[in-house]
């Protein structure tokens, strides 16, 4: 079974990549994006100034196996360069799967796609999740172009009631927004291909 993961962090102007280090930093000119060895979120910047990120919380690509109803693990895995970009992959021996996670550059967004690729040759339900944990108490989410609520700690979502994926529920648009005093971040999930998307 294969599966790809299509999202995209939208910045602001066209980001390039600093040469690969244990923790590694896409740099755009007003954005700055840190990834740790094991593609968790080190810290993220906009206009240089930094978001906080939320303490304790899982970040960058999880992994869940849905038909055991497990949790969400940190895929982990090792960077590498690639052209124009940065990879993140590797083998989840407990949940039997290999992953890979590309990040490029793309316009004024960091992409991200993936694959998910199952190595017990039996049908599965994998849940895919990219969790950017930044603290943006007191900002705004937005749930559609002109309605936005003050944030104040609980879960912001603009979702409908489909009876899939892990809640149940799918987001109304493929796209999520917060603006807080750092700046903004938005992230977008693909349309290139069907996918069920909660943001």
């Amino acid at each position: 079974m294969r599966s790809s993961l299509s999202l995209a962090l939208a910045a602001v102007l066209l980001l390039s990549l600093r040469p690969l280090q244990a923790q590694q930093t896409v740099r755009s000119r007003d954005l700055e994006l840190h990834l740790a060895a094991g593609g968790g979120i080190a810290g993220l910047a906009v206009y240089g100034r930094a978001w906080p990120l939320a303490d304790g919380a899982p970040s960058g690509l999880l992994l869940r196996d849905a038909a055991a109803d497990g949790q969400f693990v940190p895929a982990g895995g090792a960077l590498s360069a690639v052209a124009g970009g940065v990879k993140q992959s590797g083998t989840d021996e407990k949940l039997k799967l290999y992953f890979e996670a590309n990040y490029r550059p793309h316009g004024r967004a960091i992409a991200v796609d993936g694959l998910i690729q199952d190595l017990s040759g039996q049908d599965r339900a994998i849940t895919v999740r990219y969790s950017l944990p930044v603290d943006a108490v007191g900002g705004t989410w937005w749930n559609d172009l002109l309605k936005g609520e003050t944030i104040s700690g609980a879960v912001y979502q603009n979702v409908r009631g489909t009876g899939v994926g892990a809640t149940g529920s799918t987001s109304a648009y493929p796209w999520g927004a917060v603006s807080a005093e750092p700046g903004e971040i938005c992230m977008l999930v693909s349309l290139r291909a069907p996918s069920e998307a909660e943001l």
